[in-house]
């Protein structure tokens, strides 16, 4: 419903000639064109997503070509490395913004079941592409992004590996301030405003139609009432006591070039009030023909100041104009 709107909406405003053939063609155009247009912007969604997976894969893949070595600062004589039977060293993070740092420790367990704190007797290894720094303390300080792994080795013995995810600093978010959900709440009205007014709309097209086909008297007198409301923002108001003659008059100035065809229109709407005689469905189906005759006469107007205009026009127009042309 809200495409059918929108789409008549559009083509009236700005005709083209392409589109100038039954409506129905017109309308199945707009909505396969809207369809086309949803399933590019997914494809071109999916073709980011994937990109990104590629480069995160790629990110957490390790350089291996790159190795940065630091040797230890101290030297502890009364450790025997021959009674070493493993080194353990841990971080106290895994994941590590480029803001901050982390620290290393390494223990030594001896053949006899003791632990010694190892951290500034042992060489450090990275290995990776970005830049870091170990102090005397374990302490690592990153300068890049990317994946490191880090080992350790005393005297002939290696000890594990430590992998670290070096990331961005994580962005504070700051708190909304309360205008910004006043202004999401007013979006969310507007938003069921626009779409409620449509719906109406599209409700008094369904009752002019029918109305059109069981009362065309009723049918005519609204459809010409519409028009009044559409010329009021050309300065041609239309007030209860202005006979429909000599609003015609008045009126005649923005056609023209053509205004036999507001003369007809008048005519019928007239014919439709004062006389006894039947009207009937040809009488709608003439007079919906005229008021499209008027609407094109008005929107051909080369003005580029009433482009606004035109629009309103448009606006007060569209119970009318969703009507089908084919009445039955």
């Amino acid at each position: 419903m809200f495409f059918y709107v929108f789409n008549k909406f559009f083509l009236e405003i700005y005709p083209v000639s392409s589109f100038k053939r039954n409506f129905t063609v017109s309308y199945y155009y707009c909505v396969e064109f809207h369809f086309s247009f949803f399933l590019i912007l997914f494809k071109f969604a999916q073709v980011i997503n994937l990109k990104n997976k590629l480069k995160k894969k790629t990110e957490e893949e390790i350089n291996r070509d790159k190795t940065e070595r630091f040797q230890a600062r101290d030297f502890n004589k009364e450790v025997d490395p021959l009674r070493v039977e493993s080194l353990t060293i841990k971080s106290d993070r895994t994941t590590l913004p480029l803001d901050s740092t982390c620290r290393l420790d390494a223990e030594l367990k001896m053949n006899d079941g003791s632990v010694i704190p190892a951290t500034r007797l042992v060489d450090w290894k990275v290995v990776g592409s970005p830049d870091v720094n170990i102090d005397s303390n374990g302490k690592i300080t990153p300068k890049q992004e990317g994946v490191i792994e880090v080992s350790a080795t005393f005297m002939g013995t290696f000890s594990n590996d430590v992998r670290i995810t070096i990331v961005t600093p994580a962005k504070l978010i700051k708190k909304k301030s309360w205008l910004y959900y006043l202004l999401i709440i007013l979006l969310w009205l507007l938003l069921l405003a626009i779409s409620s007014l449509l719906f109406w709309i599209f409700i008094k097209s369904r009752r002019l139609y029918e109305l059109a086909v069981k009362n065309p008297r009723e049918f005519i007198k609204e459809v010409y009432l519409a028009l009044c409301r559409g010329f009021k923002f050309y300065g041609v108001p239309r007030f209860n006591h202005v006979a429909f003659r000599e609003f015609f008059d008045s009126a005649k100035t923005l056609m023209a070039s053509r205004p036999e065809t507001m003369h007809l229109m008048t005519e019928e709407v007239l014919e439709a009030r004062f006389s006894e005689h039947k009207i009937s469905v040809e009488n709608s189906r003439k007079t919906l023909g005229l008021f499209h005759e008027v609407k094109g006469i008005i929107l051909e107007r080369e003005d580029r100041k009433e482009i606004w205009k035109k629009s309103l026009f448009i606006i007060f127009l569209l119970e009318v104009l969703l009507v089908p042309k084919d009445i039955k």
